[in-house]
């Protein structure tokens, strides 16, 4: 009797070890974390390749005005912006856009997707915008297009060092990097959405109240800012021709800031240089 009652446990157990031992081999295995040093890690860009980015909306549809679809493109700093309407069969449609960036051929293309299917009213046309950021200097072929239709088409060069004052600009952190006309010590500033570029070292508030506070530094003394700060400062000797328009001008406190002031004689010798 006790060896049945031996046998019969043993084959229990023999059962029960061969049950376990399957269900481990179908538990799949956990993934090593964090991953051992032989693990492929995905690099960042390389120079030259395509970082730029499309941002894109729309706007809920209208009836439409019009017959033809409108679009703009447009050099806003180093932006490539655009805008317009896409005509659809009712005003119940949503926009969707991709970018396709081969060399200097840059696509936009836009779809439309219906939304509402028992939408019954008139011919809509949708809203939209945009813009591509992270373009590299060059000129660039823009083309936005929707079902196989070239919407609109231009031919855009983006410089390496745009030179205007009025950039638009919503930030000043967009006017940045840009040249100004003038070769001074001076910072940018972000009015009105305008990048202006302003010669001299700004003032401490309070501190500039009177002409007497300004002064001028520098080898060429080209250098307009507050008195005690530009006395102590040492650039390089060079000379170039926007230096000599300073004759026509004076540094001056304006506004709270020492700057070099821009009548008509600084203006008009600023104009001539750049013909």
């Amino acid at each position: 009797m006790k060896l049945v009652v031996a046998l019969a446990v043993a084959v229990i157990l023999l059962v029960t070890l061969i049950a376990i031992s399957n269900r481990v081999q179908e538990e799949p295995i956990e993934p090593q974390w964090p991953p051992d040093d032989n693990e492929t890690i995905t690099p960042p860009p390389l120079p030259g390749e395509d970082q730029s980015e499309l941002q894109f909306e729309f706007t809920e549809g209208s009836c439409a005005s019009h017959q033809q679809p409108e679009v703009t493109i447009e050099l806003e700093g180093k932006k490539i912006v655009f805008s317009g309407f896409a005509l659809t069969l009712s005003q119940c449609y949503a926009l969707w856009a991709e970018k396709t960036l081969e060399g200097d051929e840059l696509v936009i293309e836009i779809e439309t997707i219906l939304v509402d299917e028992a939408c019954i009213g008139c011919s809509g046309e949708i809203p939209f915008s945009g813009k591509v950021t992270g373009l590299i200097p060059g000129t660039y072929n823009v083309e936005i297009i929707s079902k196989e239709t070239t919407l609109a088409q231009e031919t855009i060069t983006i410089l390496e060092a745009p030179v205007r004052p009025d950039y638009p600009c919503e930030t000043v952190d967009d006017c940045e990097g840009l040249d100004p006309l003038i070769k001074c010590l001076g910072y940018w500033i972000c009015s009105e959405n305008k990048c202006e570029y302003k010669c001299g070292i700004p003032a401490p508030e309070g501190t500039c109240t009177s002409d007497s506070d300004c002064g001028t530094g520098g080898c060429s003394g080209q250098i307009c800012g507050f008195k005690e700060e530009v006395e102590g400062i040492i650039t390089t000797c060079e000379w170039v021709e926007e230096y000599g328009c300073l004759q026509e001008t004076e540094c001056g406190c304006v506004d709270g800031t020492c700057k070099w002031v821009e009548n008509e004689g600084y203006i008009d010798c600023i104009s001539n240089l750049q013909d």
